[in-house]
């Protein structure tokens, strides 16, 4: 059996996007004017930690990276959650992904791998 794929018409038009998916709260959300999480109450550290989790590193490959104990990492990680208003690790992950260009010293809106 062979499948065949084909890249014509792989576009989906941005209307008809948005007719299958009114109620989509990812829909809303990026085009609502939510703000950015307050990454400017974070320490430098704590954004090269939420740099990290970002990219998908467990707590001892953080620790190693930054030079640190992993108890140190953890307690970076509990006081990033606690200061964005976030409930677990996992949001870190997201907003860290979602807001690269916001947390990277050097700016870039790029990916973190």
């Amino acid at each position: 059996m062979t499948i065949e794929v084909t890249t014509q018409n792989a576009e989906l038009e941005p209307q008809l996007v948005q007719e299958q998916e009114p109620h989509c709260p990812c829909r809303s959300a990026l085009h609502s004017g939510v703000e950015p999480p307050a990454v400017s109450d974070l320490t430098v550290r704590e954004r090269e930690v939420m740099l990290l989790l970002g990219a998908g590193l467990p707590n001892p490959a953080l620790a190693r990276q930054l030079g640190i104990a992993e108890r140190t990492v953890k307690a970076h990680v509990a006081r990033i959650i606690e200061k964005l208003g976030l409930r677990t690790r996992l949001d870190a992950v997201v907003l860290a992904i979602v807001h690269h260009g916001l947390l990277c010293p050097d700016g870039t809106k790029g990916s973190l791998r």
